[in-house]
């Protein structure tokens, strides 16, 4: 017997009772806002009469700009809320100085070339003698590494 023609196949089959049911209870459509949209309101009672499903956190701006009200309905749909002035906060303009390396004509900013060349040779100077330090702390180092070696191979040849 084919597939289709199976008399226990309730292939097409719907309830008659869903349409029933359907018309009985109609689905409530809540108006839920898309995220990034400003849902205006004209004042404070509209705010107050704004409907909000529960568990839902919403946020209306007044057509003025002055105010925002954040309306809030926890799980049994017991609705708060708070609203706020909106002030807008102007910062002063800051000046962009231009950078020192940039100025022209400013003989403070520049160095000349006797007073460069008297403290490179001041750090050239300091440099030679560190490097001469160096070289007298690791000829002790070395030298008394050699003594204790010499020690230790004499006591090992007795």
């Amino acid at each position: 017997m084919p597939y289709n023609q199976n008399p226990y196949f309730l292939g097409n089959y719907s309830n008659p009772y869903m349409s029933m049911f359907n018309q009985q209870y109609p689905q409530q459509t809540q108006q839920v806002p898309q995220q990034g949209t400003f849902i205006y309101v004209s004042g404070r009672e509209e705010a107050q009469t704004y409907p909000l499903a529960p568990n839902t956190t919403i946020a209306l701006w007044q057509n003025d700009g002055s105010a925002v009200y954040i309306k809030q309905a926890d799980a049994s749909g017991k609705q708060e809320m708070r609203s706020f002035d909106l002030i807008e906060q102007k910062q002063p303009v800051q000046q962009v100085q231009p950078s020192s390396v940039h100025q022209e004509n400013n003989p403070s900013q520049y160095v000349m070339r006797e007073d460069f060349d008297r403290g490179l040779a001041k750090f050239e100077a300091t440099i030679a003698d560190i490097k001469d330090e160096l070289t007298i702390i690791k000829d002790d180092v070395y030298g008394i590494a050699r003594k204790k070696t010499s020690r230790k191979e004499d006591a090992v040849n007795e």
